[in-house]
């Protein structure tokens, strides 16, 4: 997970230290949460995170919630972009 970096993409994901890693737990239940390290994540504008798939495995994801405080009334236009794989005609 990457704090407000605009410039990861597939191929430079695993090479771009990120802020912080989490080894994801399988969780059928969907109550686990993974614990930030605050002082990492004071100011965020954005979030961006990657999912690697390890050994060859497929992981599937259904849900992200995200936890935390606004500290200013900041109204902007969000973007979402979600890629399940890069597409070859990406630059």
């Amino acid at each position: 997970m990457w704090k407000n970096r605009d410039d990861i993409d597939f191929e430079s994901a695993e090479d771009v230290s990120c802020t912080q890693k989490f080894e994801l737990t399988y969780d059928k239940d969907g109550s686990f949460q993974y614990q930030v390290k605050r002082f990492k994540f004071q100011n965020v504008a954005s979030l961006t995170l990657f999912f690697s798939r390890g050994d060859g495995e497929s992981t599937q994801i259904d849900y992200l919630g995200f936890k935390g405080e606004g500290t200013k009334d900041k109204r902007q236009i969000v973007e979402a972009v979600y890629e399940a794989r890069a597409l070859e005609s990406d630059p």
